[in-house]
């Protein structure tokens, strides 16, 4: 893939990225990049090439996940999930949050109308809508009591009494067979909605895995 704009030093580490499979090309000068915060030396180089970066990296309690370059304008947008699971945007150059369609909260969207002009099928947009609901789906997960769902299915099927106001004890935990049911679907239910967002993010990045998304810091 040939690409307009960044130097030759950029423009040879955007070539090994889509290599490893962490690049996505939208054009030819608008590219999304999937960061693997345990590459140091990948890190270190994207640094190098773009040094306002490494404050963005270095300040940020939440890390990005995702990396926008516009090589035409040389500029980068930073986007991920960080308390409770909400999604953040941050303009690398100034390191200041930017409003992205009222995803994360309210403001002007023109800085984000002109970095992603080029962007006429709203791609970024779709990573980002899976990406947010994505962090709903977890968020929604840490609602739940913490139980092995595999055993309540096994206790819910297999006791005898099928009143549904029976009393079940999994691992100390006294409910209702209705309860413990209610639960159990639940966690199915979200299930679901993580493997529907995860669909999304995987059409750009097909080796993204959920447990990536999971901030350091809840």
């Amino acid at each position: 893939m040939n690409y307009v704009g960044g130097t030759l030093k950029a423009v040879a580490l955007l070539h090994r990225l889509e290599q490893k499979g962490h690049l996505f090309n939208l054009h030819s000068h608008l590219l999304l990049v999937k960061l693997d915060h345990y590459d140091k030396s990948l890190l270190s180089e994207l640094c190098e090439i773009y040094p306002p970066l490494r404050q963005v990296l270095n300040d940020q309690l939440h890390k990005p996940h995702f990396l926008v370059f516009n090589l035409e304008l040389k500029k980068i947008l930073c986007f991920g999930l960080g308390r409770k699971f909400n999604l953040f945007v941050i303009n690398a150059e100034t390191n200041s949050k930017v409003c992205f369609y009222g995803l994360n909260g309210s403001g002007s969207n023109k800085e984000i109308n002109e970095f992603l002009k080029s962007d006429a099928n709203f791609q970024v947009h779709k990573l980002i809508t899976g990406l947010v609901r994505l962090g709903q789906a977890l968020e929604d997960f840490t609602e739940l009591p913490s139980i092995d769902c595999d055993a309540a299915e096994v206790l819910i099927d297999d006791t005898s009494d099928q009143d549904e106001s029976f009393i079940i004890d999994l691992d100390g935990v006294r409910m209702t067979r209705a309860a413990l049911s209610k639960i159990v679907k639940q966690y199915a239910m979200n299930d679901k909605y993580v493997a529907d967002a995860m669909r999304e993010i995987r059409f750009f990045f097909p080796s993204a895995e959920a447990v990536e998304f999971n901030p350091e810091d809840y």
